[in-house]
């Protein structure tokens, strides 16, 4: 029964299940660094639940600014409407939701540096991004590039 339900999925129906599956799958690994609690999520209009553990190439704020400034792309899974509110310097927004048909927005060629408000939509991003082979990183949440920028000054 299963194989005749996975051959009737597309490849890219495939990519969004793994993608749900990797989400879940990666809720036992290891706590990834700086996640906000639950409460400071809602507050801050993000997800209500933390985000899963990476299983991706999760990087610091740090590493992910040498990406940016040796070309590679930052971008913003959050909606319009929250990139509006703000954003970091430089990032493009394409929304978690509609990364799959805006796909051909984010050049193959380049790194790309994945975040949101929680981590969660970013490492959904993320997964998405590494099964179209595309060479990617998160870094989970926008305070997570803004405390490394400022450990960074400070030294």
């Amino acid at each position: 029964m299963r194989q005749i339900m996975y051959s009737l999925l597309s490849v890219r129906q495939l990519v969004v299940l793994l993608v749900a599956v990797g989400a879940v799958a990666c809720s036992s690994a290891t706590k990834a660094p700086s996640s906000p609690s639950t409460n400071e999520s809602v507050e801050a209009g993000g997800d209500e639940t933390p985000p899963p553990e990476p299983c991706t190439n999760w990087i610091s704020g740090r590493e992910a600014q040498e990406i940016i400034r040796e070309g590679g792309l930052l971008l913003d899974v959050r909606t319009a409407e929250e990139f509006a509110e703000g954003h970091l310097d430089g990032a493009v927004n394409i929304a978690v939701q509609d990364l799959e048909s805006r796909l051909n927005e984010v050049p193959e060629e380049q790194h790309v540096v994945v975040y949101c408000q929680s981590g969660r939509r970013a490492h959904q991003a993320a997964l998405l991004l590494d099964a179209e082979g595309r060479q990617v990183s998160e870094i989970g949440t926008m305070a997570q590039w803004e405390e490394d920028a400022q450990e960074g000054c400070s030294e």
